[in-house]
């Protein structure tokens, strides 16, 4: 191995004490050079780029609570060197902070357009400059009224794919929050809604979060909920149900071909196994006209209790035969 070493080095000598290899060798070292010089005069020079920041408030006291939501972003178009924009790249984080302490005044929290650029300069550096702001203002509302725990109510319209079915109502994970106001609550106000929940053609259980919704001046903590919507396929069954006569007057016999028809249902997969569902048919003798003029007579369902959700009858009317006891 030294051996080899050894061997390269000395190819290595030769090529670089060639005449090829000396210009060679030179020419790297200016290429060198002219790079470096490039990205020194690259960082001296202004660049105008679009900065997306976020927004936080810092020392609030635990006492109060914010009613107005912080915007999502603030867009900011800032012009400054690139050294400036490399600096805040590597070591600072993209977040304007809002310190309480300095701006809060009766409830409310207030940043005119000038207060927003220093805090976008003091995050960015004191030598960049700041083209464009968006929002360039900042106005929000806090509360130290004590909250309200109220339940959650899920408003929800879900509609599944032909072959599956909602086993339960959508239900929220959490039963009830806490609303903070900036004044009483409303007399009516009694539980929290969600937002208007709408899915269709929905073929397996999944969450959704859902903001909730609070009258003006108020805000839900936590201001969403998760909600679990549980779908499963349907299994369709078929049993075979005796037809029961109906008020049959007691001189006659009413004779039912066929005697038994078929009940179809269909149950969730998991409710497959489930003892099987109660089912009462009947045949009623009081919907036939006088004149027996027609040879059937129509089947119903009078009880049908069970864990299925549709339910209906094979045929809706049998053959009948009316004898004299």
């Amino acid at each position: 191995m030294k051996i080899r070493l050894a061997a390269l080095r000395t190819r290595i000598h030769s090529a670089l004490s060639s005449r090829v290899g000396r210009n060679a060798l030179t020419f790297a070292v200016f290429v060198l050079i002219a790079s470096v010089l490039w990205v020194v005069m690259a960082l001296n020079e202004d660049r105008t780029i679009d900065v997306r920041a976020t927004v936080r408030v810092v020392n609030v006291p635990d006492s109060l609570k914010l009613i107005s939501y912080l915007p999502e972003d603030v867009s900011i178009s800032v012009r400054a060197t690139g050294n400036e924009l490399l600096t805040f790249s590597v070591s600072r984080k993209a977040e304007l902070l809002v310190d309480y302490k300095y701006y809060a005044r009766n409830g409310h929290i207030s940043l005119s357009s000038t207060e927003m650029r220093t805090l976008a300069r003091r995050m960015l550096g004191q030598g960049s400059q700041i083209q464009a702001m968006t929002p360039d203002t900042l106005s929000l509302w806090y509360t130290g009224r004590r909250p309200v725990r109220l339940p959650v109510r899920v408003d929800a319209s879900v509609t599944t794919l032909p072959n599956c079915a909602l086993t339960r109502p959508v239900v929220s994970a959490l039963d009830s929050v806490l609303v903070y106001s900036l004044h009483p609550l409303p007399p009516d106000f009694m539980a929290v809604p969600t937002a208007h929940l709408v899915l269709t053609d929905v073929a397996k259980s999944q969450n959704a979060r859902v903001a909730l919704v609070t009258p003006p001046g108020a805000r839900a903590y936590p201001d969403s909920v998760m909600l679990g919507i549980n779908v499963e396929p349907m299994i369709s069954k078929r049993v075979q149900v005796p037809v029961r006569p109906l008020n049959v007057p007691s001189h006659l016999k009413m004779i039912l071909i066929p005697a038994k028809v078929s009940v179809n249902y269909t149950v969730p997969m998991s409710r497959f196994d489930d003892t099987q569902p109660v089912f009462d048919a009947v045949a009623d003798f009081n919907s036939l006209d006088g004149s027996f003029s027609s040879n059937r007579i129509k089947v119903e369902l009078q009880r049908a209790e069970g864990n299925f959700l549709e339910v209906y009858l094979s045929a809706d009317s049998i053959e009948y035969i009316i004898e004299q006891k």
